[in-house]
């Protein structure tokens, strides 16, 4: 079969290993999604997170800036707002220390005046969630003891999950309740409505227990950046009908091979190149790997050539791998000895140590007392 050539690529490597878009137009945008359905669904959380008590924003831990949703500050107002980072088994360790010492002096939302606490999950395997679930019942037992002392009775608290779509929101919800209750799996859209399911307590009383809202992803009415849009197709987290696979899978060979020049530590080339026998990856460009690949592998079908490497790196079959970078201005840092903090293990299980240096850095910044 005859090599089916790639589309023309509109997009344009930069300099700058954060940067992987440029588009001197919107016709040359890579990534479009019709608004209309979105600004309804946005309406509608947004009305539904005037009820809740507390939100839970999940991100993905490739991709952290790119997962941060521009609305939530407005859509929350002055609600407490917990952040969860969502697969550090798909980063390195390298990866996963630097967002902590990150995160350690940056807040979540640069923008705003408010605090939030900042958790690093493996929702799959659970690592984290303890410490998760506790940090959510400390908010309702605060909000529970303000409701007493005004005379109110304690009913369940409300907490909202919140995210972009494939996430993983539902499997961290299935974690934390001990049971698979929300529908999980790894596509975008699996979740279709919002809904509620209850975590601890009782039936009979609402007290020491909180109600979940489970809620489809939400991308962004208005379309932003295509740097960003297009790190979220790469990670799956937009749907397919989005986007052209062949200049994605292109541009994220592209984004790999600077990451690899720039920032060692973020992708594994050695189990990159072993997944394709490919010595020189690191040497070509997409265009040239997607054509190589389809040539090896997929009988010259370009667009089957891009399934797989799109599909390998969702599949983590590349081993660990990031197309974001923090930058971290260490004037900032302070370390605090003997801080309790969740660290990230082999065997994905929730470890909590202490410890007093860099390697190992407390989440969050701020005060998280009297929510």
């Amino acid at each position: 079969m005859r090599h089916q050539y790639l589309h023309s690529s509109s997009y344009i490597a930069d300099n700058n290993p954060n940067d992987i878009y440029n588009a001197d137009s919107s016709k040359n945008a890579l990534i479009s999604w019709y608004p209309g359905h979105i600004a309804k669904a946005e309406r509608e959380l947004a009305d539904y997170l005037k009820k809740v008590d507390v939100v839970i924003e999940v991100r993905d831990a490739r991709i952290p800036f790119s997962t941060t949703h521009p609305s939530v500050p407005s859509w929350i107002g002055n609600k407490p707002l917990i952040v969860a980072i969502n697969r550090i088994d798909q980063i390195s360790d390298k990866a996963l220390r630097e967002w902590k010492e990150y995160y350690t002096v940056n807040k979540a939302y640069s923008n705003t005046n408010s605090t939030s606490k900042v958790y690093f999950l493996d929702g799959k395997m659970g690592a984290g969630i303890i410490s998760l679930k506790k940090e959510a019942l400390k908010v309702g037992n605060s909000i529970n003891e303000k409701r007493m002392k005004r005379g109110i009775q304690p009913r369940a608290v409300r907490a909202a999950i919140i995210g972009y779509p494939n996430v993983g929101k539902s499997a961290i919800i299935n974690r934390l309740l001990g049971k698979k209750m929300a529908k999980s799996k790894n596509l975008p859209g699996v979740t279709k409505k919002l809904q509620w399911v209850r975590l601890g307590g009782s039936e009979n009383s609402g007290e020491g227990s909180i109600e979940l809202l489970d809620s489809p992803g939400i991308i962004p009415a208005k379309q932003f950046d295509q740097l960003a849009a297009l790190k979220l197709a790469i990670c799956n987290d937009i749907g397919e009908a989005s986007y052209d696979r062949v200049n994605v899978a292109t541009a994220m060979c592209d984004e790999i091979n600077k990451l690899h020049r720039s920032t060692r530590g973020y992708v594994n080339m050695n189990a990159i190149v072993s997944r394709y026998d490919l010595p020189n990856f690191s040497d070509m460009n997409g265009e040239e790997i997607v054509y190589e690949i389809a040539e090896r592998y997929c009988q010259g079908n370009s667009i089957s050539a891009a399934d797989k490497l799109l599909g390998d790196f969702r599949k983590n079959m590349l081993g660990w791998g990031s197309l974001e970078y923090p930058t971290i201005d260490r004037s900032k840092q302070t370390v605090k000895e003997d801080t309790n903090i969740i660290t990230k293990d082999t065997t994905h299980t929730n470890t909590t140590k202490k410890v007093n240096n860099l390697d190992n850095l407390d989440v969050g910044k701020g005060n998280y007392e009297g929510w």
